[in-house]
């Protein structure tokens, strides 16, 4: 039985439009973000800096 989640992944269309809406609209705050490679960048949030569940904001691109 799930009974605790650390960090969620949630697909998004633009990851910078999502990163705007989560910090800005609800108040949640970057957790880590970085780029590993051109257009490939990762990056969670959470409710809280010291919050232990993360969500990662993932963006598919599409060349």
């Amino acid at each position: 039985m799930i009974t605790k989640a650390i960090q969620l992944t949630i697909f998004v269309k633009d990851q910078e439009e999502a990163k705007k809406f989560y910090t800005e609209k609800l108040g949640f705050v970057v957790c880590m973000e970085v780029e590993f490679a051109p257009g490939w960048n990762y990056l969670t949030v959470a409710p809280a800096k010291d919050n232990e569940t993360m969500l990662e904001l993932f963006a598919l691109k599409h060349g």
